[in-house]
């Protein structure tokens, strides 16, 4: 990997606070996010808005936990603002 590639990661890293998120902006796989809120959400790619805000690629709502699920199907994606997920997971189910 050359450096200015690292030194991108690692600035997504920090605006993130999150490796997993972080991976998410340019590995399009499966992740999921817990909120503040309870809600768990299953997405498959990141995009930095700003360093408050996070867009997500919000995968279908039969893909999404039965349990603490989102309320609507969010097909074209959502803003979710940084200082309210809890934490985030790289591939939840499968590698």
């Amino acid at each position: 990997m050359e450096t200015e590639e690292i030194e991108i990661e690692k600035a997504f890293e920090i605006i993130t606070g999150s490796v997993a998120l972080a991976k998410a902006c340019w590995d399009q796989h499966n992740y999921a996010l817990k909120l503040k809120t309870g809600e768990v959400i299953k997405f498959n790619l990141a995009k930095i808005i700003n360093k408050e805000w996070v867009w997500l690629e919000v995968a279908d709502m039969d893909e999404q936990p039965k349990n603490n699920r989102i309320a609507y199907p969010a097909k074209r994606g959502m803003d979710v603002r940084l200082s309210e997920i809890v934490w985030v997971m790289d591939s939840p189910e499968k590698s």
